[in-house]
């Protein structure tokens, strides 16, 4: 069909496409929609909706503190209690305010790039202060760049 004027045809497929290019987008939205956040505790963790419902670590210990200059430094310990090797294990601290408003976060890796299943190991990493910090939580990822989160108990 030949359209009353040049370039309608261009038109009317240029419109169609961005629809379903809306349509698409719209639904990849929705299927990929991240679980809501949880109200922040101070030095607990427990498992989110993303991670494995099978814990992989122990989370033996950690405490954040304000250290020299303007950094708190974050410490800790965990156990691999899964029956298999991670590697690139690394620890996410998220700080709030008193509010629970999120202020920023920060990774460090564990202390051994590979956890053998039973080994225990340490952690240390500064992060950037606010004085406005009031509270913080800890998730645990696993693998190369910003890795998989990983299920741990307390």
């Amino acid at each position: 069909m030949v359209g009353a004027f040049p370039g309608e045809g261009v038109m009317r497929n240029a419109i169609v496409y961005s629809g379903i290019a809306v349509f698409v987008l719209f639904y990849v939205l929705i299927q990929f929609k991240p679980p809501e956040a949880s109200t922040p505790s101070t030095a607990t963790g427990s498992v989110s909706a993303w991670e494995s419902t099978a814990p992989k670590l122990q989370l033996n210990q950690w405490t954040w503190e304000k250290a020299r200059g303007n950094y708190v430094q974050v410490r800790g310990e965990v156990q691999n209690v899964s029956g298999e090797k991670l590697e690139y294990v690394k620890a996410v601290v998220s700080f709030y305010d008193a509010d629970g408003t999120f202020i920023s976060s920060e990774r460090g890796y564990m202390d051994f790039k590979t956890l053998m299943p039973g080994q225990v190991t340490p952690f240390e990493f500064p992060a950037d202060y606010n004085p406005a910090m009031s509270t913080a939580t800890i998730q645990f990822a696993a693998g190369v760049g910003g890795g998989k989160l990983i299920g741990y108990t307390d």
